[in-house]
C-alpha cells in the first residue's frame, strides 16, 4: 500500500536460470525448477498473472521491455536471466499506459513441468528449487 497512486512495474528473474531444458533456453516465459544432484536440469514452470485489482477495482495489465512502450500484459510473466533485462508487468491499458494505484494486487497461477524418464534419469530423490524475485520498480 502507497501513501498515494503511485505508478510502478514488476519483473521476475529466474534464480535458477540455466536449469530450463536447453529447448526452451529462448523460451523467457520458463522459469528453471533447479537441477538433481547429478547436475541433471529437474523442470520447469510459469507464471500467469491474473485478477488485478486496482484501488478494490477490477484492472487490467500491460507489459513492456523499455518502461516507455506498453501492450496488453496477457499470457505468462516474462523471466529476467541476470536481473537487468526482462519484461515488466504493470496495471494499465494498452492505450493509455501505466495508471497509478495505492494499493494494487493479483493473484498468479503457475504450471509445473517435471521433465519426462528421457531427459531426468533420477537415482535418488532431488529437490525441487524454483526460485523467482519480484522486482518493484517505481516509474
Amino acid at each position: 500500500t502507497c501513501s498515494g497512486p503511485t505508478n510502478f512495474a514488476v519483473r521476475a528473474t529466474d534464480n535458477q536460470f540455466g536449469t530450463t531444458n536447453p529447448a526452451q533456453a529462448g523460451q523467457t516465459q520458463w522459469f528453471g525448477l533447479g537441477k538433481s544432484a547429478d547436475n541433471t536440469n529437474i523442470g520447469i514452470y510459469d507464471i500467469r498473472p491474473n485478477t488485478p485489482m486496482v484501488d478494490g477495482s477490477a484492472s487490467t495489465l500491460v507489459k513492456s521491455g523499455d518502461l516507455s512502450t506498453w501492450v496488453a500484459g496477457t499470457g505468462q510473466l516474462n523471466r529476467s536471466n541476470d536481473g537487468t533485462s526482462g519484461i515488466y508487468f504493470a496495471f494499465g491499458t494498452a492505450v493509455g499506459g501505466v495508471i497509478p494505484a495505492t494499493t494494487g494486487s493479483w493473484k498468479f497461477t503457475m504450471t509445473t513441468r517435471i521433465y519426462g524418464r528421457s531427459d531426468l534419469m533420477l537415482t535418488q530423490d532431488a529437490a525441487v528449487s524454483g526460485n523467482t524475485t519480484f522486482e518493484i520498480r517505481y516509474l
